[in-house]
């Protein structure tokens, strides 16, 4: 599963934004919850890989292209289209 998150942006600007560019996964608002606090995030974009058994195989900084994402999810054993 993916989560994206969408940092200081509030709902209205992100429900615009998807409108134009949609997803088929969800979207978390920072300006609604905790989570950045929780894995303590502080560069944008981060990926987190979670494997099927619940452990964090892979955690990365920076927009790498998403070639290099279906690289981390296969190495976890996940299936990429």
């Amino acid at each position: 599963m993916i989560v994206a998150m969408s940092v200081d942006e509030d709902r209205e600007t992100v429900e615009g934004f998807l409108q134009k560019h949609a997803h088929n996964f969800p979207v978390v608002l920072t300006t609604e919850n905790e989570m950045p606090r929780a894995y303590q995030l502080g560069l944008f974009p981060t990926y987190i890989v979670i494997d099927p058994n619940g452990t964090v195989n892979t955690a990365f900084d920076g927009d790498q292209g998403f070639g290099e994402l279906r690289k981390h999810l296969a190495k976890a054993g996940m299936e990429t289209h």
